[in-house]
């Protein structure tokens, strides 16, 4: 018995060993295992941020890199089935969507210590990642009217915060600022890839608020920009971002003088009615100034800041105003455009300053003449100003000459974009919808064009955040 009781002993302890061994296998098993998964995750993620600023080969040497710097040789005592290819990477473009994929998968052996009881002298481990990204081409465009003067540190902190979202080596960004006249301060990278964050920081940090609201000026230098991108070198990612406090009230067109001819230049006329505590309810129609350039200079026949004329006593709707001095029509009812610096091949550049498929109907333009003109009044120049951004922002999205659609996403701040303004009685929120193609709360959602979104800061202290959900949307976008 006491044999008996001593062979099933023995047998109990070589059993229990080689459980203990089977365990103790697989648990250097185990952490081989997660190691390498988590070599091979970040090889493939150090892959995708080498895309667009380096060849395929740098692509592949980077993931190496990472990969042995994270899983060395002989981790736990592994080892290579083939030494010489411990990570196997491949690179992949989808041309339709502009996305690079990056593929990163490594199998490695580890020895067994007890297992080898059993005649299983090894394990194989292995893992593999996927990595997609997607480039960025922003244009980014900020309004910096007169309004913004008491916040414009705090605007200008937030812009400055939101550029550093990007990759400077690998995004391009080009940043244009407008109020009565419009700028192209930095100009988007081309050929080439990559940005100047401090270039740009500057920029924004040397430029003041003051003057009108040209938004659709603005909006159309930024569309250029883009359009100046070579369509082999387009990034899959297209956007543009627009930043205002407002609703437009300036415009670029011709405008006729008195038989002179035709006169390029930026139009004002003040909302109506006014927000209580927000100056007068007396709509005017304002000189004609420059419209490129980060000075307001006056264009003749007009030559100082004073309007033209006022209109009459409340109400407004029945066009008691006094005939323009300087001024008297928007010609043909037309805008014209020129593209700062290059101007990207085949960029339309006039534009109707009404369009009945893309603004409200109560917007259009009144007493047209015989010759296809429409009085310079308060209310026709106002309207001019609104319909004109959003008939660009509809040819932006619209526009099929670049290797991927551009895609449009607003923001906008203070409360005065809710309050019902204008001729019509309409919120700038609804306006900055509109350009975005935002579904939601909106009748003139277009679904054959890209949606985009707008984006809400009720005051300075919602600014960062709104910049950041924005950033966040692209990011997500761009993955």
């Amino acid at each position: 018995q006491e044999g008996i009781a001593l062979f099933y002993t023995a047998t109990l302890i070589v059993v229990m060993l080689a459980f203990i061994g089977v365990a103790i296998d697989l648990g250097r098993g185990y952490i081989v295992r997660m190691h390498l998964a988590k070599a091979v995750d970040g090889a493939a993620l150090a892959g995708s941020r080498k895309v667009g600023i380096g060849s395929e080969t740098d692509v592949i040497a980077e993931v190496e890199k990472y990969f042995s710097a994270n899983f060395p040789d002989n981790y736990l005592g592994t080892e290579w089935p083939n030494p010489s290819d411990k990570v196997n990477v491949v690179v992949t473009y989808d041309s339709p969507t502009g996305t690079y994929t990056i593929n990163v998968d490594s199998q490695a052996t580890l020895e067994t210590s007890f297992m080898k009881i059993a005649n299983w002298t090894d394990i194989t481990i292995g893992s593999s990642a996927e990595a997609t990204t997607r480039m960025v081409d922003l244009s980014f465009v900020i309004d910096r009217s007169g309004s913004l003067d008491s916040v414009w540190e705090e605007v200008q902190d937030a812009t400055v915060q939101f550029v550093d979202y990007f990759d400077e080596d690998r995004d391009r960004v080009s940043l244009t600022m407008f109020s009565t006249s419009t700028e192209v301060l930095e100009p988007i990278n081309t050929p080439g890839r990559g940005f100047s964050k401090e270039d740009i920081n500057d920029h924004i940090y040397d430029i003041d608020a003051d003057g009108f609201t040209a938004t659709s000026e603005g909006l159309y230098q930024g569309w250029n920009q883009l359009r100046l991108v070579p369509l082999a070198e387009q990034s899959g990612m297209r956007v543009i971002i627009l930043f205002a406090d407002g609703s437009p009230n300036s415009f670029a067109a011709l405008f006729d003088e008195e038989d002179e001819g035709m006169i390029h230049g930026v139009e004002s006329g003040d909302e109506f009615p006014r927000k209580a505590g927000m100056g007068t309810n007396q709509p005017q129609v304002w000189c004609l100034y420059e419209p490129y350039g980060t000075e307001e200079e006056y264009v003749w026949p007009t030559d100082g800041d004073e309007p033209d004329y006022a209109s009459e006593e409340p109400p407004f709707y029945n066009f008691t105003y006094d005939e323009p001095d300087k001024i008297s029509y928007l010609s043909g009812g037309v805008s014209f455009h020129i593209p700062q610096g290059s101007a990207s091949s085949g960029i339309p550049t006039s534009f109707p300053l009404f369009d009945p498929t893309v603004n409200p109907l109560a917007r259009a333009l009144t007493e047209e003449d015989s010759d296809g003109d429409f009085p310079n009044h308060p209310q026709n120049a106002n309207n001019a100003a609104r319909n004109l951004l959003e008939i660009i922002a509809n040819e932006v999205r619209a526009d099929t000459s670049g290797k991927y659609p551009i895609r449009i996403y607003t923001l906008g701040l203070g409360d005065i974009l809710n309050e019902n303004m204008g001729s019509i009685g309409e919120t700038g929120a609804s306006i900055l919808r509109r350009v975005a193609n935002q579904q939601a709360d909106n009748p003139f959602y277009d679904s054959t064009q890209l949606e985009g979104k707008y984006y809400y800061a009720g005051d300075t202290d919602q600014l960062n955040a709104a910049f950041r959900e924005v950033a966040s949307q692209i990011t997500r976008l761009s993955q």
